[in-house]
């Protein structure tokens, strides 16, 4: 018998309420354990999953920026900050528009990596290349942790806090060890439920492509072509704000919750093979 979706979101509610907060472990991380009861929660809802753990997460570890999102080592490309936290003590830039690519030594390291990753000096490390180092230090990136999630299949997102400009360049013994198992024991078992949830949702409506607005069509149309948000807003002469807002919409009315999945989807839609909006009305 199939079970329908609110059986199939229950039956993981149960399974990860009796495996992670049934257990002497989660008496051993109360914080932790508020933030999986919460999370669990928002289980059919992979994106209010994730701002509610970068959100909680970031005043667990009193640092300025936390983000995170779905991937895997074998695309390409990673897009950090599709969820995202950040302080609001002062102003501390979005890395939203940034592209990553996976073939970065850095990135290589941290995707295979069994523990957290520290990069102690973004202006010095030398496992990125200059241009993304050029980026994260434009976005006030002065140290970085950072940890692949896994579940049963493997690595499946990436989890990322940041100390921003004037922040201790050193990481506390506390911070990490509190981010790794709380990485390792709740958000990877639950992101990963949430993820696997989502992927059991209704397939992305065509039909919709049809309900863009010229705007949309037009960044709909670059980013099937693999730009990034920084080269879409040079091309269309808006700023990075408005290309995400666009972004944002476009996802909201196909219905598909990554970056990575959406420009998957436009690229087989304008530029292969399958159907399109290539005849729908201007």
């Amino acid at each position: 018998m199939t079970l329908s979706r609110e059986e199939i979101i229950y039956s993981n509610q149960r399974r990860l309420r009796g495996a992670l907060l049934d257990t002497k472990t989660a008496k051993s991380y109360p914080l932790a354990r508020d933030l999986a009861s919460e999370l669990l929660l928002y289980l059919d809802d992979s994106k209010a999953c994730w701002m509610l753990a970068a959100d909680r997460l970031r005043t667990i570890l009193a640092v300025e920026r936390v983000d995170g999102g779905f991937a895997t080592p074998q695309e390409q490309r990673y897009h950090p900050g599709q969820s995202e936290s950040l302080s609001d003590l002062e102003e501390i830039p979005s890395l939203s528009g940034i592209i990553v690519s996976n073939a970065e030594d850095g990135m290589r390291q941290l995707w295979n990596s069994p523990k957290p990753v520290v990069f102690r000096s973004i202006r010095e490390e030398r496992a990125f290349g200059t241009r993304l180092r050029s980026d994260l230090v434009r976005a006030g990136v002065g140290t970085k942790m950072a940890y692949a999630l896994h579940d049963e299949t493997g690595p499946f997102a990436l989890l990322c806090a940041d100390r921003v400009k004037r922040g201790e360049p050193e990481w506390a013994t506390w911070q990490y060890d509190l981010f790794e198992d709380i990485s390792k024991l709740f958000l990877g078992p639950i992101l990963g439920a949430a993820r696997s949830i989502g992927e059991q949702a209704a397939p992305p409506d065509l039909t919709a492509l049809h309900s863009l607005s010229k705007a949309e069509r037009k960044i709909a149309e670059l980013v099937s072509r693999g730009m990034s948000y920084k080269e879409i807003a040079r091309t269309t002469g808006r700023s990075v704000f408005t290309v995400d807002h666009h972004l944002r919409n476009i996802r909201a009315k196909l219905g598909i919750v990554s970056h990575a999945k959406l420009a998957s989807f436009l690229n087989a839609r304008f530029l292969g093979n399958g159907p399109g909006p290539a005849n729908a009305p201007h």
